[in-house]
């Protein structure tokens, strides 16, 4: 189901006595992480499959056309993607932002914890007038990795921005867009930020621009008035 381009989601089921679940699970005990016990195998041995179903998130009909506009004005897309590694990839196909020739390139595609393991942490240091400046640990090997970087699959808020620390660092122009609480990060480090239009009032708030109508087309059209603005100027004081 992932290499069909669907987000998988599984059911399973454990007994457990009314004695074991109040005191460990009941609403009251808000110190007790569920979601930390789940990863740590407490309850593997416990659980009894139901079964799975795959969700189909559909591409709007503009993405590859406006995804092949960008790569033709020399514009880089990388998908950050917290799907499966096969689902990502399945979709970055469909959207165009992987291509075949691309996979004869090492790190066109990444899983979010190997990505970790190369690039390191972010790390702060000081120019000589002591601004703070960020930049990855491992920052010869990001620099290989950012080459061909097009998707990052199993990514969190974390490796968002630790992409955008790094591509700064390198001294590119990025630019993200996100809808979430755990986009406010990347949001904030990024050269331009881009929210969509029905994502939480904490990203809204952090963004340089909203896009109302959550399209993907509208950030090239941004750029388009952005740059006719800019060249519009530059001729008026010119004359």
């Amino acid at each position: 189901m992932s290499s069909d381009k669907l987000r998988v989601i599984a059911f399973a089921t454990f007994e457990v006595t009314r004695e074991e679940w109040e005191p460990r699970f009941a609403r009251e005990n808000i110190n007790y992480d569920f979601e930390e016990a789940l990863n740590s195998g407490e309850f593997h041995d416990k659980m009894c499959f139901v079964g799975a179903f795959g969700m189909k998130d559909p591409i709007r009909p503009g993405v590859p056309a406006n995804v092949k506009e960008a790569r033709d004005n020399n514009f880089t897309v990388r998908m950050v993607s917290g799907d499966h590694f096969e689902t990502a990839k399945s979709i970055a196909f469909k959207a165009g932002i992987l291509r075949q020739e691309d996979l004869k390139n090492n790190f066109s595609i990444m899983d979010a914890t190997e990505f970790r393991a190369t690039v390191g942490s972010i790390v702060e240091k000081y120019d000589n007038n002591e601004n703070t400046l960020k930049e990855l640990e491992k920052m010869d090997a990001f620099r290989e990795v950012a080459k061909n970087l097009k998707v990052l699959a199993r990514a969190t808020s974390i490796d968002k921005n630790l992409l955008v620390v790094g591509l700064k660092a390198l001294d590119k122009c990025v630019t993200v867009t996100g809808e979430g609480i755990n986009d406010v990060a990347a949001l904030m480090a990024a050269d331009v930020g881009l929210a969509m239009g029905n994502g939480c009032s904490a990203a809204k708030d952090q963004a340089d621009i909203i896009l109302t109508d959550n399209d993907f087309g509208a950030c090239l059209r941004s750029i388009m008035w952005g740059r006719n603005i800019f060249h519009n100027v530059i001729r008026f004081l010119q004359f």
